[in-house]
């Protein structure tokens, strides 16, 4: 596929799924500049492809720093040798049975001294051997060593491998003139398939089931990454020398490099030849080598940069499917800056603005587009946030009014409806969308609370605690704002042990915490409990403001 046929490729995609992309909300805050110093090489350029021999099946794959590849067999046996002036493969180790070698190698990993480590399964030990293959050192320990499957150096050089039996990663220590081979348990990990270090405390375990790559540091809290798709199958992990994190998902046919702690995994792109069954990685600074089986071959790549307008818009994009907003507006508005005025790159620099909370920019960008566009579900739904929080509240209501009813934003844009009709004081209004929209989701618990403010406008008061006083007992999300909202019209009505009884629940639960508590010293004053409103006061002025009160009105985003 060439470069144009890429880009109209990715222009059709983007008309049929780029509105449900760009609008999938909620930026991560700050989450990019943990990515900056990985980021910019998003693309894959092919150096050259080698084949293989046979089956192309139980191979694995490494390379050295200065770019000399390794490849073992474990199917015929053997490993072979490429450096970049070979004309062909020449062997390492040859698969005679007859040697004390490695016969079929499940792990190959190049040391920090160009010596070539080996796991032998079979034989349930490590070899070290010598550039010209001749046998150094040999690991074996038959309590810590029973099943080596996978080796990986560490980011200091350090080497381990994953013993799939105890589910162990092990270090191979190193050795003197007078120091044995040793190893030493590094940490046990259930329920992993393999895992990799990148330093002495940070370490990444992909789980059985292939999708999932979990992130293990000392004193911190573990992150898990899910590979997107509907099967994924995670096949191959390595950390880069910068501690990126590149693997290879088989079943999606897709390469991603994330930042250290997976808060953004992104997809690195290869326009041409298309991957068909990548199963194993290797990498020397920018260059990396894709073992294919489905193409029988190793694919050279050399990372680098967007170049093209398009490949700028494509970055943008990826960028805002993980809520990298920053990233985003800044590859899109490069991608503009280039030439490229395109309706979907324009929705998609809206949605960045957008989750980057500038709704006039945003509404500025959604006006150019298209009126197919522009009036399309998701985007009127967005729109109509926007001029929400600018305070439009009469333009905003027309357009969630819009919203039809067999649209998956529909209930949202109900609620919102009301949020909007509340604002302008049209309780009416606001309890017509409020009730239909709880004839269909009779458990929305925030629609519930948002109708017993609407039935106090309306004067309906015995209703309204009805509905407070059921979603104060009923523990839900909402339970400590419903009890504020009730303790103080039992303080204003007189019933102060009542009052005393919620607004401590709701100073309990939050979020009304520090007005909870400044109410129950106005509640212990009536009672006459002078020491007992003091203290409440004093507690109270310890806090920050409330993060969110009753007069605010909260908008849900559409699912």
């Amino acid at each position: 596929m060439t470069t144009t046929e890429h880009t109209l490729s990715y222009r059709r995609r983007l008309l049929v799924h780029g509105v449900c992309l760009a609008l999938t909300g909620g930026a991560i805050a700050h989450a990019d500049n943990a990515i900056q110093a990985v980021s910019p090489s998003h693309f894959l350029e092919l150096v050259n492809e080698i084949p293989l021999e046979g089956s192309g099946v139980g191979l694995d794959l490494t390379a050295s720093p200065s770019g000399v590849l390794y490849l073992s067999d474990q199917s015929q046996g053997g490993i072979r040798r490429l450096a970049s002036d070979d004309a062909a493969w020449q062997i390492l180790i040859s698969s005679d049975p007859k040697a004390d070698l490695p016969r079929h190698p499940a792990s190959i990993e190049v040391g920090t001294d160009a010596r070539l480590w080996i796991a032998d399964t079979d034989r349930r030990r490590v070899v070290v051997v010598g550039a010209s293959g001749d046998p150094a050192e040999t690991y074996q320990d038959r309590q810590q060593l029973d099943k080596p499957t996978r080796l990986a150096r560490a980011l200091d050089g350090s080497m381990t491998v994953w013993d799939v039996q105890s589910n162990r990663l092990v270090r191979l220590n190193p050795t003197t003139s007078s120091t044995p081979p040793t190893v030493s348990v590094v940490a046990s990990h259930p329920g992993a398939d393999f895992c990799v270090p990148a330093q002495p405390s940070v370490t990444y375990c992909v789980a059985t089931d292939r999708k999932t790559v979990t992130r293990h540091a000392a004193g911190e809290t573990s992150a898990t990454w899910t590979a997107p798709g509907t099967y994924p199958r995670l096949a191959d992990l390595h950390v880069g020398p910068h501690g990126e994190v590149f693997m290879i998902d088989t079943a999606g046919r897709r390469l991603y490099r994330s930042d250290p702690q997976l808060a953004a995994p992104l997809r690195l792109r290869l326009y041409e030849p298309m991957l068909q069954s990548p199963t194993r990685l290797a990498l020397a600074g920018d260059q990396l080598w894709l073992l294919d089986e489905g193409r029988k071959s190793i694919l050279h790549l050399r990372l680098r940069t967007a170049e093209t307008a398009w490949e700028h818009a494509i970055l943008g994009e990826e960028y805002l499917g993980v809520g990298l907003a920053d990233s985003a507006l800044g590859e899109l508005t490069t991608a503009q800056r280039l030439g490229l005025d395109h309706p979907d790159v324009i929705l998609n620099l809206g949605a960045a603005q957008y989750d980057l909370g500038d709704f006039r920019a945003a509404l500025d960008a959604w006006e150019r587009l298209p009126p197919e566009l522009r009036d399309s579900t998701q985007v009127r739904f967005r729109r109509a946030n926007a001029l929400f929080r600018l305070g439009h509240y009469k333009d905003a209501a027309l357009l969630f009014e819009g919203i039809e009813p067999t649209a998956s934003e529909y209930p949202t844009a109900r609620f919102n409806l009301a949020q909007a009709n509340r604002a302008l004081g049209d309780d009416a209004s606001a309890y017509a969308a409020l009730t239909e929209l709880l004839a269909a989701a009779p458990e929305h618990e925030r629609a519930r609370l948002s109708l017993a403010m609407v039935l106090i406008g309306l004067g309906r008061d015995d209703e309204a605690n009805r509905l407070l006083d059921a979603l104060a007992q009923g523990g839900g999300a909402v339970s400590g704002e419903a009890a504020f909202s009730l303790g103080q019209r039992r303080l204003a009505a007189g019933d102060l042990s009542s009052a005393v009884a919620l607004l401590e629940q709701a100073a309990r639960l939050g979020p009304h915490y520090r007005s909870a508590l400044t109410t129950l010293a106005i509640a212990h004053r009536q009672r006459g409990d002078e020491a007992q409103a003091r203290l409440y006061e004093q507690r109270a002025a310890a806090l920050e403001l409330d993060t969110t009160n009753l007069a605010t009105l909260i908008l849900e985003n559409a699912p």
